[in-house]
């Protein structure tokens, strides 16, 4: 921090104030040695600066300390020019872009926020979204590019038009086409060049133009300064004619400048003759109303001179042996001011030659030099200087820390620190040092003082080892004397009857008439017994009640000689008093009692329940170490803090802190160091200063600060540097851990500003961050999120409004609106297959029940039938009177009963059980016959016999048909039954006879009146099995015949896929190859 100095002669660069109406009038003239005698009287430096300073440099960031130009752009941040880049600054850190560029000349800011940067190798056009530059150059082939790569003045005019001022004229930008229209250039041939240096627009959007024509003559360059003006809507240039006497040989103009209703002012610089002018012009008319000269010693260098404010104007000027250089702040003269009051307004001392001067949103000016960025700040917003306090030879190496301050009946201000008790006039500046003053009426010194009590006749000190009293008239020092004098006294307080209570360091409350006599004294413990309690604090509030601030707690009398009630810190409970020392005790003007707690924090008491609320770092402080408190005539409690000072409105439940940032000189507060005089000025004492201000004097920043995302990051990846009002995010979904970093743009003292943010459906309400300007957020939901921030600047100012950024995480395929729905497609499509998977199962499985019935009565059908035809057998032994063949064949037969009784029951039944089926029916059919024909039965391999499975009862009504029908009307035929595994899959069944043939038992049949039902059933049969199992069974009937062509028998073949038995009565209708091998 550099504060004003008059003594310092810095190397530094200086801008003029001076108002427009003086210029206006002809009559006007300025007197050098006036001037000059300004430049070098005392006087000039006498007046105090409102201004205060700060440098920024490398050591706070900046990548370079030469900066050329400076530009507040229109969201808030502040963009410069170094020699190493372009830079961008928040208020809290920069951020460089660097693209290879030459050192910056000119800064400007389009209408879509790009920011456009001229140099010595062209334009550039910086995307602040994509940080990437797009460079624009002087193409000698393209006659629509750059006129020249030497770019010093930029400006966007109010329709949006990009004015380039080069080294070969003016330039408009086309963006449509990214080209470039020419303005004031000249022909290469006539050997002169048009350097732009200056360009800017009034009120009524007409462009004014400063040129430099530089013409080769004779071997020397002439510069001759020009002046162009354009209005709205004309599509050329006019030049405005100068005075003769600002055409000189040798000169530019540096600056324009417009913010008057009717005058434009111009600043020039003829280095020739090493002086500087400032015309006045008429902005309707363009005729020049006056000319002011303002010259310099032969050892000024002038530099480009800057206009800003709304009533007034600086200027620069650079000296290499620093006697006039610096900033200069020039005000509006009024009347016959002289040119001496010109220059003595506001110098302020810089380092480095100023190179651009801006000013912000804010109030604030930027002055860009070759040794950083010089922030100047009215000094309105900030404390006065502090009133120090040297320490006395013999004690030099201690600190002096003020405890005590107080005001007196005659005005004088009374100070006893560590070391020393003085009495200050502040009007003549005069101290008068009591420390080495014996008290009368005893031998006792002022040693250190720790309290000052007074009243119109006497002030009171409580000193480390006693009383003592100055009366005011007499001017004269007492001793009090008495059994309790000898105690430490650090606090005073007068009750309604005039008595006063004084506060001693072990347990003590004396209590003294009006005479300072001794009339009684308390000693009291706390509830835990400990007697030694220092007194801090006491206060007699409107109520008549008496409260004592101590090292473990608080007392409270209600009246005289009652017992006091206790108040002390309770674990666990928000409502008791603050844990520490009670160090201050302040009733305010609606009768409030106040606490200052040291290491607790501000403390109210409230009657209705007998409890306090506290106010601490968690709401704002930058402490809780509290010193003193004092109201103001505004009703706010101002605290002294061990960081600072706070003023606290208790109507608005608001805090604002204060710090070195705001012009204190200490962060660090005296215990109980603090006074308010009678006129509402309040004190407050720390090492070695007192602070001393009227609070209505601070000015308040109202700048309402914008508020901006500075940062985000997911998941470690920076996804934005900038982020504004109604801006979206879109994450993919495990981008879902948010660092959020934000800053309200006001650079004030933006160590000071405070913040608060909410995130939707994370937040229930606003998250106070204090000066953290941050957020983290981990392991957010997919989803729609709104980030709400506000911030309020070092004043207290909020931005209501503040931001809402829109944070979309997309949720993974799976947890997607089109994929649930789908899915839920998916799952009522397969519920409905199901339904009707169980249907048709319902159907099938009924169908299969019916299919079943009716084959298991197609089966019932074959028993009568075959039983019929047996029991005929029998019946014919038993006639015949063939009793030992009617006995073996009922025998047989009843073991085929129960066979068939046995797989009637069965829907399959295993190849070996077909073979003992069928085996015993031939062989009864044999018998029966009496043996007229021969067999044979072929089945497969024996490991087949238990594994494959056939319907029961299938293959005999075709064995029974060839013996009636084939063999029964021949003697000696052979029946020939074949089981065999064919095509891998199928077993094939062959009935094969050497009968008569199927014609001749037909025409045998033609005359019998029995019907044979078993072949019809057995074909019923295949075509249920078909329909149930989903065979492919096929009934292949071949007649035979011999070689002369007569019939010689018939073959039925019976094809059915291969059934296999397995586990449960489930069935696998394949045969493993190695298995019918």
């Amino acid at each position: 921090m550099i504060d004003h100095c008059p003594s310092h002669c810095f190397r530094a660069k200086l801008h003029w104030s001076i108002p427009l109406h003086a210029f206006a009038s002809p009559s006007l003239n300025f007197n050098i040695i006036a001037l000059l005698f300004a430049l070098t009287t005392a006087t000039l430096f006498a007046t105090p600066s409102r201004y205060r300073i700060e440098l920024i440099s490398t050591n706070e960031g900046l990548p370079h300390s030469i900066v050329y130009a400076i530009l507040p752009d229109s969201r808030g941040f502040l963009w410069a020019g170094t020699r190493d880049g372009l830079v961008k600054y928040d208020g809290y850190s920069f951020t460089t872009y660097w693209n290879g560029i030459p050192p910056i000349k000119a800064l400007a800011e389009d209408i879509d926020g790009s920011i456009w940067v001229g140099t010595a190798r062209g334009v550039h056009r910086f995307n602040r979204v994509t940080g990437t530059f797009a460079p624009f150059f002087h193409n000698p082939s393209d006659a629509n590019s750059l006129s020249n790569n030497l770019v010093q003045s930029l400006l966007v005019d109010r329709s949006g038009s990009l004015w380039i001022g080069t080294a070969s004229g003016l330039d408009e930008f086309l963006p449509g086409s990214n080209s470039f229209r020419h303005y004031l250039a000249v022909p290469e041939e006539s050997g002169q060049a048009c350097e732009v240096t200056a360009i800017t627009e009034d009120e009524m959007g007409t462009l004014w133009v400063g040129v430099q024509k530089v013409t080769a003559s004779a071997g020397r360059q002439q510069a001759v300064p020009q002046l162009f003006r354009k209005g709205r809507g004309e599509t050329s240039f006019k030049e405005v004619t100068l005075p003769d006497g600002m055409q000189s040989k040798q000169g530019r103009i540096y600056s324009i400048h417009s913010n008057h209703e009717k005058h434009l002012l111009c600043f020039t610089y003829s280095w020739k003759v090493n002086q500087a002018k400032i015309l006045s012009i008429d902005k309707l008319t363009g005729r020049p109303l006056s000319v002011v000269s303002l010259p310099f010693p032969s050892a000024i260098q002038s530099g480009p001179f800057s206009f800003n404010g709304d009533h007034d104007y600086w200027a620069s000027l650079y000296q290499l042996d620093f006697i006039v250089s610096g900033l200069y702040r020039l005000e509006s003269l009024q009347g016959d001011s002289s040119t001496q009051e010109l220059f003595t307004k506001d110098r302020l001392v810089l380092r480095g030659q100023v190179n651009d001067l801006k000013r912000d949103q804010a109030g604030i000016y930027w002055a860009c030099t070759d040794d950083g960025i010089y922030k100047i700040m009215p000094q309105r917003y900030f404390f006065p200087p502090a009133r120090t306090f040297s320490t006395p030879a013999d004690r030099s190496r201690l600190m002096s820390r003020v405890r005590a301050i107080y005001r007196d009946r005659e005005g004088y201000l009374w100070v006893c620190t560590d070391h020393q008790l003085l009495k200050i006039d502040e009007e003549r500046n005069i101290v008068t040092d009591y420390s080495t003053i014996t008290a009368r009426s005893g031998s006792l010194s002022t040693g250190i003082v720790n309290a000052i009590f007074g009243d119109n006749e006497n002030i009171l000190f409580g000193l480390r080892n006693g009383l003592m009293y100055y009366n005011i008239a007499t001017k004269q020092f007492h001793a009090v004397i008495d059994s309790l004098s000898r105690n430490a006294f650090w606090s005073f307080a007068r009750d309604r009857s005039g008595r006063i209570w004084a506060g001693t360091i072990n347990s003590f409350i004396a209590i003294y008439d009006r005479n300072y006599h001794l009339s009684e004294h308390l000693r009291f413990a706390n509830e835990e017994g400990f007697l030694s309690q220092a007194v801090w604090a006491l206060l007699y509030d409107v109520e008549g009640r008496m409260w004592a601030g101590t090292q473990f707690g608080l007392y409270r009398w209600d009246s005289v000689g009652a017992a006091p009630k206790f108040y002390q810190h309770r674990l666990n409970d928000p409502h008791s008093l603050p844990a520490g020392a009670v160090w201050g005790i302040l009733e305010d003007r609606k009768g409030r009692i106040w606490l200052g707690v040291y290491g607790g924090g501000l403390a109210r008491y409230h009657p209705e329940d007998d409890s306090f609320s506290t106010i601490s770092t968690n709401e704002g402080l930058r402490s809780n170490g509290i010193c003193a408190l004092l109201e103001d005539n505004s009703g706010h409690i101002w605290v002294s803090t061990s960081a600072g000072l706070a003023r606290y409105n208790p109507d608005s439940d608001t805090i604002y802190t204060y710090t070195i940032a705001d012009g204190l000189p200490i962060n660090e507060f005296a215990l109980k160091a603090a006074w308010r005089d009678e006129s509402g000025k309040l004190y407050f004492g720390g090492s070695n200063a007192i602070v001393s201000f009227y609070p209505d004097s601070l000015a308040r920043n109202n700048h309402v600060p914008p508020i901006v995302v500075t940062s985000f990051r997911a998941s470690d990846s920076l996804i934005a540097t900038e982020l504004y009002d109604g801006d979206s995010v879109v994450l993919e979904s495990g981008l879902n851990h948010l660092d959020i970093e934000f800053a309200a743009l006001d650079f004030l003292n933006p160590a000071s500003n405070v913040y608060e943010y909410k995130l939707a459906r994370v937040d229930d309400d606003w998250v106070y961050a204090g000066r953290r300007r941050f957020a983290r957020y981990a392991d957010l939901d997919p989803g729609t999120y709104q980030l709400s921030i506000r911030g309020a600047n070092s004043h207290g100012v909020w931005n209501e409004k503040g931001i809402v950024i829109y944070i979309i995480i997309v949720p993974p395929f799976w947890r997607t609106l089109w994929f649930q729905g789908l899915l839920l497609c998916g799952l009522l499509f397969g519920v409905y297959q199901l339904i009707r998977l169980r249907e048709r199962r319902y159907r099938e499985r009924h169908a299969r029940q019916v299919l079943e019935a009716e084959l298991q009565a197609l089966r019932l059908q074959m028993k009568p039938h075959f039983i019929f035809n047996t029991l005929h057998s029998i019946q014919s032994f038993i006639l015949d009177h063939q009793t030992d063949e009617a006995h073996a064949y009922l025998t047989k037969f009843a073991r085929l009963m129960r066979l068939a009784l046995t797989h009637s029951e069965q829907s399959h039944i295993s190849l070996r059980d077909e073979k003992e089926f069928l085996t015993h029916y031939v062989e009864l059919e044999a018998l029966r016959t009496g043996n007229t024909f021969t067999f044979d039965i072929v089945f497969p391999e024996e490991d087949l016999m238990q594994s494959v499975e056939i319907p029961p009862i299938l293959v005999q009504p075709y064995v029974e048909n060839a013996i009636h029908h084939g063999l029964g009307n021949k003697i000696g035929g052979n029946l020939v039954v074949r089981y065999e595994i064919v095509e891998g899959n199928y077993l094939c069944c062959t009935i094969e006879d050497s009968g008569v043939g199927r014609e001749a038992a037909l025409r045998m049949k033609e005359g019998s009146l029995h019907k044979s039902m078993g072949m019809g059933v057995t074909q019923k049969r295949i075509d249920l099995l078909n329909s149930i199992h989903h065979y492919q069974a096929v009934i292949t009937i071949t007649d035979l015949y011999d070689e002369q062509n007569a019939p010689a028998g018939t073959r039925v073949q019976i094809k059915l896929p291969i059934q296999v038995k397995a586990h449960g009565n489930s069935y696998n209708f394949h045969l493993n190859n190695d298995r019918r091998r």
